[in-house]
């Protein structure tokens, strides 16, 4: 009975310890699993968090520049119906094209100097715009041919210089008015130094070799899909969901009147917040005046002294101390080594 007994308790204690086992098991998975959950938990807090930050500073930017453009388009064209009907086809054109609502939005702008008609000057820089991505080419050379051909608009007509321009990004400019005018060689060049290549013989030429059957037809087309473009329309659409995001919540307006109440404080408390940093000023230097230069002197009057009495002690000192350890080196170590072995 008494075997019996304690083979039952041998038995309950080996259960206990394997379900205890089990539990302890079973409870290290489970640590091990929030702790790899709260690592998640913590990379995508972190996610959201840089989401969250690059949302708000590219809508904040988009926004900012959108807000500004309107108001540059309003003195353009005249209203803001026109304004925002130009602003429209610039996000409509930007998505099929390889260039963003930025750079089109900032060339419309230098070409409705000219045409003083939103539609009119996009027209001009797509018919452009098309020849430079027929050529691989992108919104550099696009600002630069732009801000070129506003000149041109500006003065009327093209100096030899303004065509070279063309033809350093990468247009094959004067085979085009080769084709146009039907002149070659000298002759071409005394016509452009004549001042007969306008800006309507231009963007004409350049609307022509857009259409179909022209040298760069079909160009926009043919960019699609590729990464330049893709990466083009994904800046547009993430800046721009951004501002959207900004504008249509309110909180756009909201960050203007922010800034607009800390500038009309600042206005309002100019007087005070002048005086404060001038009573801050002065009593800073109050402070150097009476307490760190006073100490400072006190420092130079006083350490000096010490100094010179420490150098002249150091002079009688120092010889003892080499005395006394030379009386530790030869005697007290020896003994010490001998009281050892002994010890030993």
């Amino acid at each position: 009975m008494a075997t019996a007994n304690i083979k039952a308790v041998i038995t309950a204690e080996d259960r206990a310890s394997g379900t205890i086992s089990n539990f302890g098991m079973s409870f290290g998975k489970l640590a091990g699993a929030m702790a790899v959950g709260q690592v998640a938990a913590q990379a995508f807090l972190a996610v959201v968090e840089k989401i969250g930050k690059e949302v708000i500073s590219s809508g904040v930017t988009t926004a900012a520049s959108m807000e500004t453009a309107k108001m540059g388009f309003v003195t353009l064209l005249g209203s803001a119906e026109e304004a925002d009907k130009t602003l429209a086809r610039i996000k409509k054109e930007a998505a099929r094209t390889p260039f963003e609502v930025a750079g089109l939005t900032k060339a419309t702008q230098l070409m409705a100097s000219v045409t003083k008609d939103g539609d009119k000057a996009i027209n001009v820089i797509l018919d452009v715009g098309e020849a430079l991505a027929a050529m691989g080419k992108g919104q550099a050379e696009l600002d630069r041919i732009i801000v070129n051909l506003q000149q041109i608009g500006a003065v009327g007509k093209a100096s030899m210089l303004d065509i070279k321009q063309f033809a350093f990004a990468g247009i094959p400019i004067f085979d085009m008015l080769k084709q146009e005018t039907g002149l070659a060689g000298d002759a071409l060049d005394q016509f452009i130094s004549d001042g007969k290549v306008t800006f309507d013989l231009l963007i004409n030429m350049f609307d022509k070799a857009n259409d179909s059957g022209g040298r760069f037809f079909g160009a926009f087309k043919n960019q699609a899909g590729t990464f330049d473009q893709l990466m083009s329309n994904l800046r547009d659409s993430f800046n721009q969901t951004a501002a959207d995001i900004l504008t249509q919540t309110g909180l756009f307006d909201l960050l203007k009147q922010a800034m607009q109440g800390v500038g009309d404080w600042i206005t309002a408390n100019k007087d005070g917040i002048v005086a404060f940093f001038i009573n801050m000023g002065n009593g800073l230097k109050w402070a150097y005046d009476n307490v760190f230069k006073p100490f400072g002197d006190w420092l130079g009057q006083v350490f000096p002294p010490i100094i010179q009495k420490f150098q002249e002690a150091w002079v009688y000192v120092q010889p003892l101390l080499q005395v006394l350890w030379d009386t530790i080196k030869n005697y007290l170590f020896p003994a010490l080594q001998e009281l050892w072995k002994v010890l030993e």
